[in-house]
């Protein structure tokens, strides 16, 4: 069941990033299509403008929106592509991480966004427009993605409700992946204990002891557990 619900909902996450990368280059289109007009009235040159001039060396040519329109429906596909690429939609990993695979994922759009330019020599797209927008896309996704988390962790934490989650494992390395995954996963979670693997030298911090992997399936009957992971050492265990 929790495993249908992850899924379902790392699907859902990936659709609304894709969605959110859109709603930015819309904002970038809009915030460089203004820069375009007001540099051409002196009088409403406010500081941010100015600067955008004296980066640009001139000042920058008006854009025509409706020639991004095409591009934007060809770099939705590309967007969730490079999300997904990136583990994007993993909302279980701390917030440092999920940042730094929305920077992957953005450089990875505006890449692409540069290469569809350079392939089908797309005049029209502005340097500061791919600008703008790579860092628009970047504070909004990661923004998005706190705020949406947060907002989880509170409706959890008045329920009363959180992630349950055995561990088997007894040594250093799932002591240590349990107090990872206490520490930074953004959703509430229990440790409800670990479960020892015959032959595994055992932490005494690998508290408490559920019993062994061979009982694994008498436990599951018996205990309400949302996710088993397996932190033991070797490829086959």
């Amino acid at each position: 069941m929790w495993r249908r619900r992850t899924t379902f909902v790392r699907r859902v996450l990936l659709g609304v990033d894709t969605i959110v990368s859109a709603a930015a280059f819309v904002l970038a289109l809009f915030l460089r299509s203004w820069v375009g007009q007001a540099a051409r009235d002196p009088s409403e040159m406010s500081g941010f403008v100015r600067g955008v001039v004296a980066w640009y060396g001139e000042r920058p040519p008006p854009l025509a929106p409706q020639d991004y329109q095409l591009l934007l429906l060809a770099l939705l596909p590309l967007w969730a592509l490079s999300l997904q690429y990136t583990k994007s939609y993993d909302f279980r990993v701390a917030y440092r991480r999920i940042t730094w695979r929305y920077l992957q994922a953005a450089m990875m759009g505006v890449g692409m966004l540069i290469l569809l330019a350079f392939l089908f020599k797309l005049t029209f797209v502005s340097r500061t427009f791919v600008i703008l927008f790579s860092g628009i896309q970047l504070v909004s996704l990661t923004l998005g993605r706190v705020l949406l988390l947060e907002a989880v962790r509170a409706v959890r934490r008045r329920r009363g409700d959180a992630h349950r989650v055995v561990i088997v494992g007894t040594g250093a390395r799932a002591v240590e992946f349990a107090q990872q995954l206490s520490q930074a996963s953004p959703i509430r979670l229990e440790i409800q204990g670990f479960v020892g693997v015959m032959g595994e030298p055992g932490s005494p911090q690998a508290r408490p002891r559920l019993g062994y992997v061979g009982s694994l399936d008498a436990l599951l009957d018996r205990m309400p557990v949302d996710e088993v992971v397996f932190a033991v050492p070797g490829k086959s265990p």
